[in-house]
């Protein structure tokens, strides 16, 4: 592909991270998003090719005549219209995967927040009565992660490794997902398929891990 790669973000803070795993001979620039859509016409008439960090428009798009292809940092490519990109002739990738060890990190500490009353503790220090009656409202609201089942949705690559990190607290681990998971992948990871129905009804803790869609929404 022969053309521009441009970083298309509100700034060029990772442009050297991005430059750092193009491959040879690829060059990629920075266009600020916030440029008026008279300014992007003249910086992006040459791109072929857009890693898109922010908001990407079927009006941006419009101003790419070269443009071949967008590429999205996250998993998720819900904010593009991905058939009236496709009509213009312009693919989309995501990025499925890369981000899965932070997302299920950060999925496991929300649950652990929301359990342990995490906002109400905060609140309580804040306050200035942690020993005060404000710790008592949230100390007999807290529950142990421990020993509670977790109901998987999505058992793809954010949805393993967060069973992968659960086994820690000795959960019990549950999972929905629409196509068929390798036999092996639930025996490593000691989780049992479930209708989505029973997943509902028997979890204390629901996590969704699907890409949003009209299926799915």
């Amino acid at each position: 592909m022969s053309g521009e790669i441009v970083l298309l973000a509100p700034n060029d803070s990772q442009l050297e991270s991005y430059r750092g795993v193009a491959p040879g001979g690829a060059e990629i620039t920075w266009v600020d998003a916030g440029l008026s859509q008279e300014e992007l016409a003249e910086e992006l008439k040459d791109a072929v090719a857009i890693i898109a960090n922010s908001a990407f428009t079927l009006d941006t798009a419009r101003l790419c005549p070269k443009l071949k292809l967008v590429q999205v940092t996250s998993a998720g490519t819900d904010r593009l219209d991905l058939q009236a990109l496709g009509e213009m002739g312009i693919r989309v990738a995501n990025n499925g995967g890369g981000n899965a060890p932070t997302v299920a990190e950060h999925t496991i500490s929300l649950m652990i927040g929301v359990y342990r009353k995490m906002h109400l503790q905060y609140q309580a220090v804040r306050s200035g009565e942690w020993g005060g009656s404000i710790r008592a409202d949230w100390y007999h609201q807290a529950h142990e992660l421990t020993g509670k089942t977790v109901g998987i949705v999505g058992l793809g690559r954010i949805g393993q490794q967060v069973a992968q990190r659960l086994h820690g607290w000795d959960c019990n681990l549950v999972y929905y997902d629409p196509f068929d998971v390798p036999r092996d992948v639930e025996t490593k990871l000691n989780v049992t398929r479930l209708d989505l129905d029973e997943v509902l009804r028997t979890s204390d803790i629901v996590t969704l891990h699907v890409p949003l869609m009209g299926s799915t929404r």
